[in-house]
């Protein structure tokens, strides 16, 4: 009864479709990312809380801020489509922070004002919540 089973059990897996390359998950990306350019600050930001380039965190560095911070990910075959995070309570100078270059290898991202269209720095040791997936 048993091998009867198992060879209706096998007959029928042969039975199911292959899944092509097109319909296949992409493989999981754990690279960790790295700090490209936080422009402006005094020193650089840091990438903490890293699992990958699915979830991290950008600490702005410290000293004069500008309103722009670089990572840099490891190449795909398209882009990085990622989101960012203040941590911070918004304000009218740092409201929002928006991914402004999409790139194959690499993410930059701005802080917005309030106004929507205005940018601001960010304020020094602010902490970006980044999430990233290849495109």
């Amino acid at each position: 009864m048993h091998k009867r089973l198992l060879l209706a059990f096998a007959i029928s897996c042969a039975t199911l479709p292959v899944l092509s390359d097109e319909l296949r998950p992409p493989a999981l990306v754990t690279t960790a990312p790295t700090i490209g350019t936080c422009a402006g600050t005094t020193t650089n930001g840091t990438i903490t809380a890293s699992n990958g380039p699915a979830s991290f965190d950008i600490t702005i560095g410290t000293g004069t801020i500008t309103n722009s911070c670089s990572v840099v990910l490891p190449a795909t075959a398209k882009w990085w489509n990622c989101t960012a995070t203040n941590q911070a309570a918004p304000t009218a100078t740092v409201y929002i922070t928006k991914q402004s270059v999409w790139s194959a290898t690499g993410a930059t991202f701005v802080n917005y004002t309030d106004v929507g269209a205005s940018t601001s720095p960010w304020l020094a040791s602010q902490v970006l919540s980044v999430s990233c997936f290849p495109h």
